[in-house]
């Protein structure tokens, strides 16, 4: 027995160094097709990798362009409301028209976006370019604190110097977006890493084309290089006025209840607070954009009747009288939509809170004249 225990040690051990002497070939292979795929995409057009579909996506889209190629002349920034609502074709024309020059300009506004949201985008938007224009886009919506993990999206924007300066105030909360943070650095070092959710984007973009193929017939090529379908953040309309341009509050009535439910979602303990933090956000991107020289106009993006009626009591009124101060202060501009909203109808609204095509047009080429 100990004799052919000894024989079957040896030969374990004469198989385990076998396993150790032979190079690990398909770990090997496999790095190199990695490596292969990361040097491939540093040569590819970076507007033909970036990902785009509504979402968290709109963040990533918006940090990649402004990241990975540069600012626009002229950025949108705000929530789903200002994507929705000004049109970087019209701003382009408008300027086109007026001042005789041919400005780029990009919509970088994205959903459910509150003011801290828009002042990180504001800080990369300078920190890349500076652009010579931000139109800020707000909302009484953008005022509200946070809930859950909303500064996840923020965090897409930040640099390590930011989350640095958030560690010096509230160490819990930067202890919170590490991982976040963390995650991202990686993106933006490693391409297979940043563009990763390219390949989803392209299903959903099938996905879409079939869906609205009465109207459009991209080709496998437009789908693959991100061209089906148009992007704010590339300088075009929004995808909803590109694939629902036909659809507004006549063909899609919303009843008063639905718009009271949204707006009691809101309602911290019955009342809808503008939040202090929130404010100093405001005052903060006003303060950036002067010290870097940038123009920063401030333009109110309309919402429909039925909605402003669901508003507790003085909300907007608080909101709009608080954005004159603060523009007052700072000889900024506020261009309040209550005037152009009077000549709007339900045709011109996609849903209760944004713009359609039609209502978007009409909007910004208003906004544009009202602009000093």
């Amino acid at each position: 027995m100990a004799a052919h225990s000894s024989t079957s040690n040896s030969d374990s051990t004469a198989e385990f160094h076998g396993v150790r002497d032979n190079p690990p070939w398909a770990f090997l292979v496999a790095l190199a097709v990695i490596a292969l795929i990361e040097v491939s995409l540093r040569f590819a057009p970076l507007d033909a990798l970036i990902p785009y579909t509504t979402g968290i996506v709109e963040y990533e889209s918006a940090a990649h362009y402004v990241q990975d190629i540069a600012p626009a002349d002229i950025c949108i920034i705000g929530s789903s409301r200002a994507r929705e609502a000004i049109m970087s074709p019209e701003v382009k024309s408008h300027v086109l028209l007026h001042d005789g020059r041919d400005v780029n300009v990009a919509n970088y506004a994205c959903p459910d976006a509150r003011a801290h949201d828009c002042l990180a985008i504001a800080r990369n938007l300078i920190r890349e370019g500076p652009p010579e224009t931000i139109i800020y886009g707000v909302t009484a919506r953008q005022l509200l604190d946070p809930v859950g993990d909303m500064r996840r999206q923020e965090v897409i924007f930040w640099t390590w110097h930011d989350w640095l300066q958030l560690a010096e105030t509230d160490l819990a909360a930067a202890m919170r977006t590490l991982p976040w943070k963390a995650h991202w650095s990686l993106d933006r070092n490693i391409r297979l890493l940043r563009y990763r959710k390219k390949m989803s984007t392209i299903v959903g973009d099938v996905v879409i084309a079939r869906r609205c193929r009465a109207t459009h017939a991209p080709s496998a090529m437009d789908i693959i290089t991100g061209r089906a379908f148009a992007r704010p953040t590339r300088g075009e309309q929004s995808r909803w006025h590109d694939t629902r341009s036909h659809v507004s509050l006549v063909s899609r009535p919303l009843t008063k209840e639905r718009a009271a439910n949204y707006i009691e979602a809101l309602l911290v303990d019955g009342v809808y607070v503008l939040s202090e933090a929130q404010w100093s956000n405001v005052e903060s991107i006003i303060l950036l954009a002067q010290e870097a020289g940038v123009e920063l106009v401030f333009a109110e993006a309309p919402i429909a009747p039925i909605l402003q009626h669901e508003y507790p009591p003085g909300v907007l009124d608080a909101f709009r009288s608080r954005m004159r101060s603060l523009a007052a202060e700072h000889d900024i501009q506020f261009i309040e939509s209550a005037p152009f909203e009077l000549g709007l109808t339900d045709a011109d609204y996609l849903d209760y809170s944004h713009l359609n095509r039609a209502g978007a047009e009409q909007y910004t080429r208003w906004l544009m004249s009202e602009k000093n």
